[in-house]
């Protein structure tokens, strides 16, 4: 009887695995209640492999999903949660950060993020609340101006904010995007000005139309710039005049080449009519008459010249060419017929293209007439110059136009005259207001030349007549009013206010009718109130100022600089109360930032002890260093500095010192060939000394041996991996086995080899011929089970191999013993060495080249362990191809 050699595949043990179903079932209940969800989750799995259908596991496992769905889903919206109150932190909106902090405690109560972030803003707030509330003042206000396009003082603020906390990224932000912005405007104001003087330069040379041009690229650069506006709305009706203008001359310049010199002289006239200020039109007009009048000296050759070119142009239907030349023939011979005829025939072909146009034409007439009816006098003007430039010739609209200007003097002179009489009446009115009767006289009767018809006049002739009519009383009156007026302003002159009003009061009950007695008196009342509310305003500033006085006495500067500033209040500017002001601020500042040094001397202090605690002596040197900077007096840093000096003394001896002792190890390793073992140690001293070259050398030197080694070593891998594959395509699937598992031993790297040993187990278990033992049996030391089963057919025996699942129940190897046989006889057997493992162990025997066993009916199978106790769950017979 031959030994087969065996082959252990894999391990499926636990930490704490269920041997049976109701096991199973009790840790996974057991979990579940405790919440550890993928524990439960584990044994139900175990549950369902030793009961495979079992309602309940699948059950509770589809409970488990369920709730750990939920989890993941309650998980994200905490996480959701809390990168929102983060972002308020970062943003110093601590107030918001708080709120979102205590939704996301909601869903996770007692997570301890949330509450410590919720302590370090409650601390925060407490120490440096006065700072918070700065940094915020700052934040706003900077926003503000930012919004204002106030970018200095937008700067100036986020400065501020940013020095108050510097850790912060906000004002940081706050402060690179003003500046970005400033930089923006900068440059399209700089832009904008460049295109306004570029306009301007234009504007000065009267060319009209790109100056407007320039003007509106300007206005998109800065679209609410008055100066810009007013340009554009002062240009606009100028462009459209040198359009026209413009439009006109071109139309006569190409009359004029063309050599229609009537055409064109009647462009320029037009053009002439349009901008009278340009001479260019009146020196073509005068050019084409020297033109015409020198033509006339060879009258008959020149007549039949344009005639005959005026026939050639009818040809080839160049008419508006044509009609130049039978002008200038006909200005030539004005009683000649030929080019009168020729003319008319040209006219009469443009009449066929021109019924469109005299539709239009008329539509525009008859919306001109609607228009003059209604009298929107505007409107049909702009109609009626339309229809005229359309058609010259016509008179209708010339004479709508006459009638137009006639009817707008009409009512121009009918303004004029109501002007004049209302500017008469308005003089004669004050004239009699301030008792001037005979101008005011002589007003009212030049108002009543003008319009007769008006009563007012007249009626008012009469009442100053009869005021006349008391002249002597009248001058008592008068000589008694003006002294009383002047003695008044010689009391107010005095300061007499209220002697100076009772003078006024009795010229007004002389003079009811006078205004300024009046009027003086209201200024009077009115600087009297004004006076009385002076001296309530500085009596109540003086009592501020006292109070503002003790509360600095007191030490209490922010009622101090509050009362400053109602008194501030009450009388802006007051010097006083801005040197106070001034003088209380000082005092604050220097609090403030004397407070802010202790601070920060204490603050460093404290985490330069933690640091040196920690063993972090330069982060600890930092800070002492400061502290000794914000206070040079006091003992402390300098005996700490002291201390760190020591500590990194020690620390740079005990670095050398492990340096040393790693390379002198790792040459130890070198010196015997262990490469791997040697670049770990040289690794180890670069880590310390990261700087040094000889560790850098060493690992070079190691990389490349071991290289070389791993060249060999797969060499050698590839050799068994070869011989393996020999084993596996001549499908001898133990030694295959075998020899895929010495190259995982020469490469463990390598994935290869196991992948061809789970696939010729997969193989092995998916052709099987007969189970032999499908259920868990134990097989205790010194006993023999014999195992019957039906002969395997003789065509596959060859190939056959035993495939089993076993575990060891000893603490040691032990051997299982397996006979077979046919009936009453034996014929061969073979030995499994089974490990010693806590759980089951694959092991695969070829059988199939054993004489006996392909020879013979083999029907039973005995087995006998040796050592130990084995248990089964799976023993049977495969076949191999």
């Amino acid at each position: 009887m031959s030994v087969i050699s065996l082959l252990f595949i894999f391990n499926i043990a636990t930490s704490q695995e269920a041997t049976t179903y109701d096991e199973a079932i009790i840790y996974g209940d057991k979990n579940i209640k405790t919440s550890s969800l993928m524990d439960a989750k584990a044994y139900y799995q175990q549950a369902l492999k030793l009961k495979p259908g079992d309602d309940y596991a699948k059950s509770q496992i589809s409970v488990i999903v369920d709730k750990m769905k939920m989890a993941m889903a309650i998980e994200d919206e905490y996480y959701d949660i809390i990168d929102f109150a983060d972002e308020l932190y970062d943003q110093n909106k601590l107030t918001q950060a708080v709120s979102e902090y205590n939704k996301a405690l909601k869903i996770i109560p007692n997570d301890e993020y949330a509450l410590a972030r919720i302590r370090e803003i409650r601390e925060f707030e407490y120490r440096e609340k006065e700072k918070i509330d700065n940094f915020n003042k700052a934040m706003e206000t900077g926003k503000v101006y930012l919004s204002d396009e106030d970018f200095g003082k937008a700067i100036e603020q986020f400065t501020i904010a940013a020095e108050i906390f510097p850790s912060k990224e906000l004002p940081i932000t706050e402060l690179s995007r003003t500046r970005n912005l400033q930089k923006e405007f900068d440059q399209k104001e700089a832009l904008f000005e460049l295109k306004y003087d570029e306009a301007e330069r234009y504007l000065l040379i009267k060319n009209y139309s790109e100056s407007l041009k320039l003007f509106r690229d300007a206005q998109k650069i800065i679209p609410d710039n008055v100066k810009a506006i007013d340009k554009i709305t002062l240009l606009i009706p100028l462009a459209q005049k040198e359009i026209t203008f413009n439009v006109l001359i071109e139309n006569a310049d190409e009359y004029y080449i063309s050599q229609d010199f009537i055409s064109a002289q009647r462009e320029y006239i037009a053009a002439s009519k349009a901008w009278p200020e340009k001479s260019y039109p009146r020196d073509m007009i005068l050019k084409i008459n020297e033109k015409l009048e020198s033509e006339k000296q060879d009258i008959d050759n020149n007549f039949n010249n344009y005639v005959i070119s005026g026939d050639s142009l009818m040809i080839s239907n160049e008419y508006a060419l044509a009609l130049g030349k039978y002008n200038l023939a006909l200005n030539l011979k004005p009683n000649n017929s030929y080019p009168k005829k020729k003319i008319a025939e040209i006219e009469g072909i443009y009449a066929e293209n021109k019924k469109a146009f005299e539709i239009n034409y008329n539509k525009m007439i008859s919306s001109a007439d609607s228009a003059f009816s209604k009298g929107a006098y505007a409107y049909a003007k702009v109609g009626y110059e339309t229809a005229l430039e359309l058609k010259p010739e016509d008179s209708y609209p010339r004479e709508k136009l006459t009638e137009l200007e006639d009817l707008e003097s009409q009512i121009a002179a009918q303004q004029k005259i109501n002007a004049d009489y209302n500017k008469l009446i308005t003089q004669a009115d004050d004239l009699f207001n301030y008792g001037n009767y005979d101008m005011a006289i002589s007003k009212y009767k030049e108002a009543q030349l003008i319009k007769s018809i008006e009563n007012y006049p007249a009626d008012q002739i009469v009442i100053i007549s009869g005021l006349l009519a008391n002249a002597e009383k009248q001058r008592e009156l008068d000589e008694k009013y003006n002294e009383l007026i002047t003695v008044a302003f010689q009391q107010f002159n005095q300061d007499k206010l209220a002697d100076s009003k009772r003078s006024y009061l009795n010229a007004s009950e002389l003079k009811p009718m006078e205004s300024m007695p009046k009027l003086q008196i209201a200024a009077i009342d009115s600087m009297i109130t004004i006076r009385k509310k002076e001296a309530d305003v500085r009596k109540k500033y003086d009592v501020l100022l006292t109070k503002g006085d003790e509360y600095k006495s007191s030490k209490d500067y922010q009622n101090a600089l509050n009362t400053y500033n109602e008194a501030l209040l009450l009388i802006p500017g007051e010097s006083i109360a801005i040197s106070k002001k001034k003088e209380v601020e000082t005092i604050q500042v220097n609090l403030r930032r004397e407070t802010e040094r202790k601070e920060s001397y204490e603050d460093a202090i404290t985490k330069g002890d933690k640091f040196f605690g920690e063993g972090s002596y330069e982060l600890s040197k930092i800070k002492f260093i400061r502290a000794s900077k914000l206070y040079s007096d006091k003992d402390y840093p300098r005996q700490r500095l002291d201390d760190i000096s020591k500590e990194l003394e020690r620390v740079a001896a005990e670095k050398e010192e492990r340096y040393l002792n790693s390379i002198a190890e790792a040459d130890v390793f070198y010196d015997r060939a262990e490469y791997e073992n040697a670049l770990e140690k040289y690794i180890l001293a670069k880590s310390i000394k990261p700087d040094a070259s000889y560790p850098k050398n060493r690992i070079t030197e190691c990389d490349k041996y071991i290289a070389e080694r791993k060249a060999l070593l797969m060499e050698d891998y590839k050799i068994a991996i070869a011989e393996a594959e020999k084993f596996y395509n001549g499908k001898i699937y133990d030694k295959a086995i075998l020899a895929f598992r010495k190259a995982q031993q020469i490469l463990p790297s390598e994935t290869y080899p196991d992948e061809m040993i789970t696939q010729i187990i997969k193989f092995i278990e998916e052709n099987s011929i007969v189970d032999i033992i499908n259920t868990v049996d134990t097989i205790f030391m010194g006993s023999t089970d014999k195992l019957n089963f039906s002969p395997v057919k003789i065509s596959v025996r060859k190939s056959n191999y035993i495939f089993l699942k076993a575990k060891n129940l000893s603490d040691k190897a032990t051997k299982l013993i397996f006979s077979y046989g046919s009936d009453g006889s034996k014929n061969g057997g073979f030995v499994v060495q089974v490990i010693e493992s806590n759980g089951y162990n694959d092991y695969i025997v070829r059988v199939g080249n054993q004489y006996k066993w392909f020879s013979e009916d083999n029907n039973w199978l005995t087995i006998h362990p040796e050592n130990g106790d084995v248990e089964i769950s799976m023993l049977r017979i495969s076949k191999g191809y």
